[in-house]
Order: C-alpha cells, then structure tokens, then sequence
C-alpha cells in the first residue's frame, strides 16, 4: 500500500519480496507515502538510514552532492547514520539537514509542503537564497546554474511556479531581484556528447 514519487535524475532499488524490514536503496529525491505496517520501512541514502513506521516525508540525497535532507510532512521518523549512531526523531514539519564532507547535521523548521510541491508540478519557494533557489531550478530543469556576483546570495525568494519553463521563472525573478542571466553556448564533448545547458546569473 505504500506509495511514491521519484524525481528526475533519481534511482531507487528495492527487492522483488521484502521479507520482514522494507528497505529501499535511494540516490536522488523521492517522496513516500508509507502505509503504517509491522515491518517498518526503512530508506537508504549514502550516509543515512531512515526509518519509517507510516508517514510523508520527501528524502534527497544526490550523489553529488555533499548534503543529504530529509523533510517531514506528517508522522514520525527515526534518522541514524549508516554505522548505527543515531541522531534524533523527526517531527512534522521540519527538515533535517546533513553535511556529509564536513561531518556536521542540524534540524529546522520549515513549510513542508514547498518541499513535495514537485509531486504535483509545483515549484514552491518559501523565503529560499539565490544558493538555494539555483540548486532546485538546476535539478528541476536539468541546467547547471552559475551565480557570478556573490552579493546576490542575499536575496531571498518567495514565489510558487505551475507548469512554467526556465525562461518564465528567470524572467519573473529578475523584475523582484537586480539580476540578469544569459544562457553560454552547450560544449561538446570528445564524445560527441552535447553537455547540459548552463545559465549564467550576474
């Protein structure tokens, strides 16, 4: 009975029969239904082992990146390490952050909903930096964004997107924040790969 979403760029692997505990192997971004069992469900990221009784909760955890995060939207989850250190139980609407190269992790407060709002096509930012904001579009449009002048990452974000391409939620923000952005040519690879668009903020 349990459901799901997986985001672009994401792979989750899972055995044909579970047999006693639901484990699931997860690398990108998925968002669970849980349907409440016995048998727990547990998923793994990299670093992380989040167990799951029944609940919502969105998990990212991109190979290359050095953040892994998990956001609750309702129930209760337990989140440990890999190696068996545990560090707390989530609550309802919070997130739990964890800095993998640098070996640190924190819990905040958050709208839980502007996290799983990509299940329903919706891109929903909350008083997001231009960091945080060019991290989600680059996964949501498969671009690589470039911020050039670093005063911008004081700017904030507030807005939710339906259905809209690249080019209409830059030029939306830009009439909020003093920025301009241009697309640089694609290079070709070796190969004869054409590698993904890059977009340049400045």
């Amino acid at each position: 009975g349990t459901t799901g979403f997986l985001n672009s760029g994401s792979s989750l692997k899972y055995p044909v029969h579970f047999t006693g505990e639901r484990n699931v192997m997860l690398s990108g971004e998925a968002y669970f239904d849980v349907t409440h069992r016995m048998n727990p469900f547990i998923v793994h990221t990299p670093n992380l082992k989040i167990k799951v009784i029944g609940t919502q909760l969105d998990v990212i955890a991109y190979a290359d990146d050095s953040n892994e995060e998990v956001i609750l939207n309702q129930g209760e989850v337990e989140i440990a390490m890999k190696d068996g250190i545990s560090f707390e139980v989530l609550r309802p609407n919070h997130k739990f952050l964890l800095n993998s190269s640098k070996s640190t992790f924190r819990t905040i407060e958050v709208e839980a909903f502007q996290y799983i709002g990509w299940t329903e096509g919706k891109l929903i930012f909350r008083n997001e930096n231009m960091q945080e904001m060019a991290k989600r579009l680059g996964r949501w449009y498969n671009v690589e964004i470039k911020i050039e002048d670093k005063e911008l990452l004081k700017y904030s974000f507030h807005a939710t997107f339906i259905d809209e391409g690249l080019e209409e939620v830059l030029k939306y923000m830009s009439t909020t924040t003093p920025f301009t952005y241009e697309e640089l040519p694609r290079l070709t690879t070796s190969g004869n790969i054409v590698q993904k668009r890059v977009i340049l903020i400045k």
